[in-house]
């Protein structure tokens, strides 16, 4: 499994289109891409989009995980645990 990270320092606005439209939610027309707290990741398996995850810097949590149509993928457990396993990853490489 590969997560994509897509944090909004790095990211173009069509990465945050093409996520929406794949996986059928809201990342782009919700303007995730303005949120300055969140890092918005995309994980895939296999080179397939699987969950879009919005990740708090603040409070250094999964705000939520959603797959197509807002739904849970047969890979979500994976994604939450994968993601929170890699917090010390995350605080490490913010910038100040």
């Amino acid at each position: 499994m590969e997560i994509l990270w897509f944090g909004y320092w790095k990211a173009f606005l069509s990465d945050f289109y093409k996520e929406g439209k794949l996986l059928h939610h809201c990342v782009f027309s919700n303007a995730y891409y303005k949120r300055e707290d969140s890092l918005i990741m995309s994980a895939t398996v296999d080179g397939r989009r699987m969950e879009t995850v919005e990740f708090s810097l603040s409070r250094m949590e999964v705000c939520q995980c959603r797959g197509k149509s807002n739904q849970l993928s047969a890979y979500h457990d994976r994604i939450l645990n994968l993601v929170r396993d890699n917090i010390p990853l995350i605080r490490e490489r913010m910038v100040v």
